[in-house]
């Protein structure tokens, strides 16, 4: 039986990882290759919550899957779908990223039936309303002041274009929604 994997590099200041679902536990190793001794790994019942989420990123979505161990059993980690390839250049991965965290979710469930498991952010939803609201404020002022004569029509108008541009990237950041329970037998299609 083959295993489930995906490979992604996170950013510029990490190394590319693979990912493999073992019998037991998450397992992953750097490189390329499927193969070889794990760099990591995190037994399926030591995760104490899963949490899904999508957040807007250079060109393309960015489903992000955070497993937090109990205490002791290691650090917190993050698997992107988003593969970076160069500066300013991210390649969508969703193709291998959503089949493993749709068995991950499974997997985890079977193992350990006491973690949480949630689909949105709560924090950052708050922080993108926030944006969203000041950015509101802003456009306004700055429309006011345009229809007042009191600024430069050029700078003036350029800010109030560029405000524009930015404000369906935080509404459909903010209809991501909060934190809610996942089921992990039908996670949401938007977060794999």
């Amino acid at each position: 039986m083959a295993e489930t994997s995906h490979t992604v590099r996170a950013h510029l200041f990490t190394h590319t990882r693979t990912y493999v679902l073992g019998e037991t536990a998450l397992r992953w190793r750097r490189g390329e290759s499927a193969v070889g001794d794990p760099e990591g790994e995190l037994a399926y019942a030591d995760v104490r919550k899963l949490r899904l989420y999508s957040a807007p990123g250079l060109g393309v979505d960015v489903g992000l899957c955070v497993l937090r161990p109990r205490r002791g059993a290691g650090s917190k980690v993050v698997i992107k779908s988003a593969h970076y390839v160069s500066l300013g250049n991210f390649e969508d991965r969703r193709a291998s990223y959503g089949p493993l965290v749709r068995e991950l979710l499974v997997r985890i469930a079977a193992a350990n039936p006491g973690a949480r498991m949630v689909a949105g952010n709560s924090a950052l939803w708050v922080t993108w309303l926030v944006l969203l609201a000041l950015t509101g404020l802003i456009f306004l002022g700055l429309a006011v002041s345009l229809l007042s004569g009191d600024i430069m029509a050029a700078g003036g108008w350029g800010a109030v274009a560029a405000l524009a541009l930015m404000l369906p990237l935080m509404v459909r950041a903010v209809r991501g929604g909060r934190g809610r329970p996942l089921d992990p037998h039908d996670p949401p299609a938007s977060l794999v």
